[in-house]
């Protein structure tokens, strides 16, 4: 089992396939820097991304309040960056709510990991020796769980360490506590990494797993949508993966902590025990 963990990292480390997701976040994270605002993949717009109350300061909303969007649009950007700056946000800390951009890292981890190994057929050599199915899914799991974290990890370094040579101390929260709202994002981030590493079990074509794996986040998007249009189900949103995510930086009440842990735990024992269960009974040709 060892050895197939560091054939995995060894095989993740060197595929090529992992340039594109790390060339996007890189994109985002100098965007998210030099606008001094959160950017995920995607979207860079720095007034868009400060009306999100779950992510803005009380000072920063105080300041958009005082002229109308429009307004705000016309600003330049150094204009918007020097508001920012004597505002008193928290920008590293905020930051980390778009950790959700290493999805596509989770994606590439799990796919070069699991996904390749049904494509390429090299499964069933693999099986064929002494590592069983159960050791064989938990090597799986522990390797995409790790690459995750650590992905995220070395993220959200990036992203503090940049912004305070570049923006200095003005806009962070401090390491420790940057460090503390990473830490309470893990449940979440172990939580996503579970539904890929289900898909890339259920899905074993390469080309169907990557527009699944791509339109993942959507997924997530609708089921929030969903619950928006049905008042009884309102409560159920602060659970969604994703908004889960987001609270997690800024929502620091034990209760929420405690609850939304729970909730991640039973989607990765929902997860796993779905993809266990499934790769047991697959018949392996």
């Amino acid at each position: 089992m060892i050895n197939m963990i560091r054939s995995d990292i060894y095989r993740l480390l060197r595929s090529k396939v992992l340039i594109i997701p790390i060339a996007l976040v890189l994109y985002a994270v100098i965007a998210s820097v030099v606008n001094i605002a959160p950017a995920a993949i995607g979207t860079t717009d720095l007034l868009g991304l400060f009306q999100a109350e779950t992510i803005v300061s009380q000072p920063m909303m105080e300041l958009i309040k005082e002229k109308s969007y429009g307004e705000l649009q016309e600003l330049p950007i150094k204009v918007l960056r020097e508001m920012t700056l004597s505002s008193g946000y928290q920008y590293d800390r905020a930051a980390l709510s778009c950790n959700f951009n290493m999805l596509y890292f989770v994606l590439v981890a799990a796919g070069v990991s699991i996904n390749q190994d049904f494509t390429c057929g090299c499964i069933k050599n693999t099986l064929s020796s002494a590592v069983g199915r159960g050791r064989y899914f938990a090597s799986k799991v522990l390797v995409v769980n790790l690459a995750a974290i650590a992905g995220t990890a070395v993220h959200s370094f990036i992203i503090f360490w940049v912004s305070r040579i570049i923006n200095g101390s003005a806009v962070s929260a401090g390491g420790a506590v940057v460090f503390r709202s990473f830490c309470r994002q893990i449940p979440a981030i172990m939580a996503l990494t579970s539904v890929y590493v289900l898909l890339a079990f259920v899905v074993r074509s390469g080309v169907l797993y990557n527009i699944l794996g791509i339109l993942l986040p959507e997924g997530f998007s609708l089921i929030y949508l969903l619950t928006d249009s049905v008042k009884r189900l309102h409560f159920l949103q602060k659970y969604d993966i994703m908004v889960i995510m987001l609270r997690s930086v800024t929502d620091v009440a034990l209760s929420y902590t405690i609850t939304s842990s729970l909730v991640c735990a039973a989607v990765m024992a929902l997860s796993y025990g779905a993809g266990y269960t499934l790769f047991r009974r697959l018949d392996i040709k």
